[in-house]
């Protein structure tokens, strides 16, 4: 079965089997797995979620979601029972800066070295209202919705809890 492997530097993220290749523990991410001189690391391996799904979406490969977050993803998505679609996962300083992101983004590399928020796809307001109440369960404090996302982040080092941002834009 070919599993999933965020590289350390940014690179397309590609899957491949573990069979035969060195593996070692890698302090607070996970496994370190060692192919061709490169190491890739794994940093939560999700159930219902591909790791491009997280990775910054201007393409420079960046994705260090944190685990906790990713766990609590699909625990939702077992109570939902349906798909999840990720809009927005980690984001590289750039990309941030180009679509407007705050400054102290949930969505950009903390000082754990991870990022902890993720935007989901949401196109109507029963999912809007399903998708709060199951997160909100699980334990999420902060949380941005709009007609288009639902933003959750487990990010402990910013202010919480938090209802931000309630902002719907005209469809045209």
């Amino acid at each position: 079965m070919p599993a999933f492997f965020y590289p350390c530097q940014p690179l397309p993220l590609t899957g491949f089997p573990v069979t035969g290749l060195r593996k070692t523990r890698y302090p607070g991410t996970g496994l370190a797995i060692f192919k061709k001189n490169r190491v890739y690391i794994i940093t939560g391996m999700a159930k219902y979620f591909r790791p491009e799904e997280f990775a910054c979406r201007c393409g420079c490969g960046l994705s260090k979601l944190d685990p906790k977050l990713i766990d609590l993803l699909d625990s939702a998505r077992t109570i939902f029972g349906r798909p999840i679609i990720i809009s927005s996962g980690t984001r590289c300083e750039k990309h941030n800066t180009e679509i407007g992101g705050a400054k102290n983004s949930a969505h950009l590399i903390g000082p754990d070295g991870f990022s902890h928020a993720v935007d989901i796809l949401v196109l109507n307001d029963y999912t809007r209202w399903h998708l709060f109440q199951i997160f909100e369960r699980l334990g999420i404090l902060r949380f941005e919705v709009s007609n288009l996302h639902l933003h959750i982040d487990n990010a402990e080092y910013l202010p919480h809890p938090i209802l931000a941002g309630t902002y719907f834009k005209e469809k045209r």
